[in-house]
């Protein structure tokens, strides 16, 4: 037998005969150990759970990157829980970027949404974004207002067969202007006019609030 004619070979004759019956096997093997521990290390012990999440829609270059590290300092978070910041841009596709936000919001995946004061408009006539008149703490809210930094918006209420205009709601405050969000400039400056709001939830705003303070003043 073969094991046994091994006994009297050379080492390289050893070697040659591993690499012909058996490297591949064990190539193959240590392969899917490692593939699945990283599997295990990925979905398990990293995993972080996102409590906040930033969504920019624009074409225009957004330090998405730096944004998420410095939210991450300065929002109290769990060991398991982090920010998150991405870019949506329309500029390849306006249509699939549009239905990549829309079904962000309709999975609660948006917290905050900064985006061009006209789109941000077209969300928040549809529902998505939430009255800063009864999210944001009076003392915040006021400020905004005496500012003139509140973006306001009418809910409009459409046939779901003609899709015509059947009312629309009150002018309600629902994105916040880039003249009350100083450090929020410097991630996203090339944008032309954004403003930001916060998508509606049933959910307390508490890190939105902590990020809009950041974005306010910095701390």
């Amino acid at each position: 037998m073969r094991f046994i004619e091994l006994k009297g070979d050379t080492w390289q004759k050893k070697l040659i005969y591993f690499k012909d019956y058996y490297l591949g096997w064990t190539l193959l093997i240590i392969g899917a150990v490692i593939l699945g521990l990283y599997f295990l290390y990925s979905t398990v012990i990293a995993h972080k759970d996102i409590v906040l999440s930033v969504v920019i829609s624009t074409p225009a270059p957004v330090d998405t990157l730096r944004m998420t590290e410095d939210l991450n300092g300065i929002i109290e978070l769990g060991e398991k829980e982090t920010a998150d910041c991405m870019q949506i841009s329309p500029q390849k596709s306006a249509g699939a970027a549009k239905m990549a936000i829309l079904t962000r919001f309709g999975a609660g995946d948006i917290d905050i949404f900064i985006a061009e004061r006209e789109d941000l408009t077209g969300y928040a006539q549809t529902g998505f974004m939430e009255d800063l008149s009864e999210c944001l703490p009076k003392n915040v809210y006021d400020r905004l207002e005496k500012e003139g930094a509140l973006m306001t918006a009418q809910i409009i209420e459409y046939d779901q067969s003609t899709f015509e205009e059947i009312s629309r709601g009150e002018e309600r405050p629902y994105a916040i202007e880039m003249k009350a969000l100083p450090y929020l400039a410097e991630y996203i400056g090339m944008m032309e006019d954004p403003v930001l709001g916060i998508a509606a939830s049933p959910d307390e705003p508490e890190e939105e609030l902590a990020a809009l303070s950041f974005f306010m003043d910095g701390k």
